[in-house]
């Protein structure tokens, strides 16, 4: 989880160089699918942006110096961000995440904890099609 997890504190700021990071982690383990799930100091979703997109916002802000932060809310990755992902609760049925693939067209889904909203992790689409099909 904390491969795929960054906390960004109330401010919606992180430093480019964490950033860097995690998507170094991603490639590194082969995560091609996988993203990058922003959380507050609770462990609540602020958002979710995907490898593809982390990448290119990375390379257009690559003329920072990696000691001033980003602002999430602000320039390349406030398009890119989706503050509002669907998420499901850890305790659904695996069912549950295949029919909302299927119905919503998903690409990913948070999971969270059921009582306190905390984020548990991340279905990718293409690797729960995979593992179904093994």
């Amino acid at each position: 989880m904390e491969a795929i997890t960054v906390f960004t504190g109330p401010n919606y700021r992180v430093a480019p160089s964490i950033l860097r990071a995690k998507l170094e982690g991603l490639r590194a383990r082969g995560l091609i699918d996988a993203g990058l799930v922003f959380v507050n100091d609770q462990g609540l979703c602020h958002g979710y942006i995907t490898q593809a997109e982390l990448g290119d916002a990375l390379d257009a802000v690559a003329r920072l110096d990696d000691d001033g932060d980003i602002n999430l809310l602000d320039g390349i990755f406030s398009g890119l961000i989706n503050r509002s992902p669907v998420s499901v609760s850890a305790k659904a049925p695996l069912e549950y995440a295949v029919e909302m693939f299927d119905k919503l067209g998903l690409r990913y889904l948070i999971v969270v904890e059921e009582e306190t909203a905390r984020v548990a992790g991340v279905v990718v689409k293409k690797r729960l099609l995979k593992l179904l099909d093994e």
